[in-house]
């Protein structure tokens, strides 16, 4: 009777071992896929942010772009207003230095 105390006691110790086994080797398991689940997440959320960082990367240089045609329209714009400017004072100079031509050679 001691004896198949013992005994069933041993096969109980047995099973538990084996189960605890089981579980440990379930438990490796598990803590792998979820190894490769955040080596996964760590890899879509790097490309994710690698996609992000290349969209305003991009929206930066056409914003940069627009503010420099705009800057080039300005600035050609003054320069044409200045040649302008420039033509007609040209044109006022040379038509004022002509009556002085014509004023003093007048008097002669």
């Amino acid at each position: 009777m001691i004896g198949e105390v013992i005994d069933r006691i041993r096969r109980l110790e047995a099973e538990k071992e084996r189960e605890i086994r089981e579980a440990e080797k379930e438990a490796v398991q598990i803590l792998a896929r979820v190894e490769e689940e955040i080596a996964r997440l760590r890899e879509t959320m790097f490309k994710e942010a690698e996609k992000k960082a290349l969209e305003l990367s991009q929206a930066i240089l056409a914003r940069g772009k627009e503010e420099e045609e705009a800057i080039r329209r300005e600035y050609s714009e003054r320069a044409q207003r200045l040649r302008e400017v420039l033509k007609n004072r040209v044109q006022e100079v040379v038509q004022e230095l002509i009556g002085r031509v014509r004023d003093v050679h007048a008097d002669k």
